[in-house]
């Protein structure tokens, strides 16, 4: 156990202030090539870094199994939480600011010899925020298997989420809030096939050009999502770019933006149902060159 295990931060907890330029906290779990697996708890934690350049807050590797609640990481100039090639865990009631490159990111190592992500990971309640990206998923080896993120907040950064592995599978947010990323609140990379499950999430004005959903290539299901610019003022350009082949939009609605929908060059046979629009400035769907819609 790292941190207090019965003392949340608003009630004590434990503090760290870090100034160097390296980890805040390292888990090393492979040791000389062995390998060794680490079960670990990090629990009511705020750790602040302050160098000028470069920190990560929790830095972590080869951890079989994980349980990280409570925790504050902020001003981190790399990540905020770094997960490399760890199994089953889960993220609770955490939350990520003021993070450089990541607030939480999660990788496989370029190695096929590494190849040891196929567990199940769950992110709950935990927001990320003003950082270049709020999640950073990727997984070129294997696959990052069944990662759900339920009840969780990514706010004022420049990518929401960015998922990028040409094996990322079964990844899902439920009831997931989206708000005020520049670039996409969501961006799924064009290597990716099989895309993510999106259900009852909101999107709140996600810049001037930018898409709530920008999909590259993969095949993508949004059930009861809201897509919307609360300004009021037209300032955002779109809910949905949909680029890859038969991805489903049903029971989706789209208010007070300019185009709703993008059907790229790429996509084919998608499937769009019982979606509604109010107060558009633009097209509810622009079309092209897609193909069986």
């Amino acid at each position: 156990l790292i941190g207090d295990r019965w003392s949340r931060l608003d009630n004590g907890g434990t503090w760290l202030e870090y100034s160097g330029s390296g980890k805040a906290i390292t888990i090393d779990g492979s040791v000389s090539g062995a390998d060794l697996r680490r079960n670990v708890v990090i629990k009511n934690m705020s750790i602040k870094c302050t160098h000028a350049s470069s920190s990560y807050g929790i830095w972590a590797d080869y951890m079989t199994y994980f349980e990280i609640e409570g925790v504050y990481v902020w001003n981190a100039k790399n990540d905020g939480i770094y997960l490399e090639n760890c199994h089953h865990g889960s993220i609770r009631n955490s939350r990520m600011r003021g993070c450089g490159s990541a607030g939480l990111s999660i990788k496989v190592k370029n190695d096929a010899s590494d190849n040891v992500f196929s567990g199940q990971m769950l992110i709950e309640a935990t927001d990320s925020q003003d950082s270049v990206y709020g999640i950073y998923l990727d997984g070129p080896y294997n696959t990052l298997a069944q990662v759900s993120f339920l009840d969780c907040q990514f706010l004022n950064n420049t990518y929401g989420a960015y998922l990028t592995s040409a094996n990322v599978q079964a990844i899902s947010f439920f009831n997931c809030h989206f708000e005020n990323n520049s670039t996409a609140g969501l961006y799924v990379h064009s290597n990716i096939v099989e895309g993510p499950v999106l259900d009852n999430c909101f999107f709140n004005y996600t810049g001037s050009t930018a898409w709530g959903v920008d999909d590259n290539g993969a095949r993508l299901e949004l059930r009861n999502c809201k897509f919307v610019d609360q300004s009021g003022s037209y300032a955002c350009d779109g809910g949905v770019s949909l680029g890859g082949s038969s991805s489903r939009v049903y029971e989706c609605s789209f208010r007070n933006l300019i185009n709703s929908l993008k059907f790229e060059s790429g996509a084919t046979n998608l499937y769009i149902d019982r979606c509604t629009w109010d107060n558009q400035s633009g097209a509810r769907v622009v079309d092209s060159g897609a193909g069986n819609v």
